[in-house]
């Protein structure tokens, strides 16, 4: 009897065999159709908000080659653009002064001025 085993755990090729046909049979067309359509949304929306625009269903059913790498490329390339960002917009944040330095700056300016008008 042939033993396929992984990480210590063993099973034969009949208990395959037996899982692949429980899976087909309880298995609908329909229903992987609306898988592939809901997952081809989701992908679609994450290109689109990368303003890339070149995603189809033909691209998820039938990959080629080349095409995949231009997606891959696409999204490679806004993960650099990202990181870009990320970079210039947390040195911003450390020149600008924090809120905490902020409010006890404004809370001792208005104990002064209240001070002031004591006199």
């Amino acid at each position: 009897m042939e033993m396929f085993c992984r990480r210590n755990k063993c099973i034969t090729k009949l208990e395959i065999e037996n899982t692949d046909e429980q899976f087909y049979s309880t298995r609908n067309d329909s229903d992987s159709q609306i898988g592939f359509e809901a997952l081809y949304q989701k992908i679609k929306a994450f290109f689109a908000s990368i303003q890339y625009k070149e995603f189809t269903f033909r691209d998820l059913l039938r990959p080629d080659p080349k095409s995949t790498l231009q997606h891959l490329s696409a999204v490679v390339n806004f993960l650099y653009y990202r990181n870009e960002r990320l970079q210039e917009l947390n040195s911003l944040l450390d020149e600008m002064p924090s809120s905490e330095d902020r409010k006890v700056e404004l809370s001792s300016r208005i104990s002064e001025d209240a001070q002031v008008k004591e006199f």
